[in-house]
This record gives C-alpha cells, structure tokens and sequence, in this order.
C-alpha cells in the first residue's frame, strides 16, 4: 500500500596508479596530470569518460590526430 525504496550502496573503485596500453606516446605520470586525476579518486564512469576525453584532446592538441583514448578502473593483483 506505499512505495518501498531499497538502497544498495557501491564502493567506487579509488585510483591507485595509472597504467598505459598500446602506444605509450605519454607516460603515465603525464596522462594522470593532464586527465587531472588525483590519489584516491573515485573512478565513476563518468569521471573516467572525462579523464579519456581529456588525453585524446591533449593528444590530438600534439598532432596526433587520430588519438583515441579509453579508460577503465581495474583491480590491482593481490
């Protein structure tokens, strides 16, 4: 007889260290200031949409024009 709200919480994975695949044209230290990602952010989707859109722009920007720059939160090895 009412509406019923259930809340699951998610722990957001936090950056430990940044990681590059394929081409390195920049060095993680590099991609990690320019995607603007600070220690122990949360990495949301939306956030990491946001730091891979800021390195493709940045690459592009260096004449790389066909850059195209994903990221993803992954857990580090025990």
């Amino acid at each position: 007889d009412g509406v019923e709200l259930v809340v699951h919480l998610v722990r957001a994975p936090l950056l430990q260290d940044v990681f590059v695949e394929g081409d390195a044209v920049l060095a993680p230290g590099a991609l990690r200031r320019i995607a603007r990602l600070t220690p122990r952010e949360p990495l949301w989707p939306a956030r990491l949409d946001r730091a891979a859109r800021d390195v493709a722009v940045a690459l592009a920007a260096d004449g790389y024009l066909e850059a195209h720059a994903t990221a993803e939160a992954r857990p580090l090895p025990r």
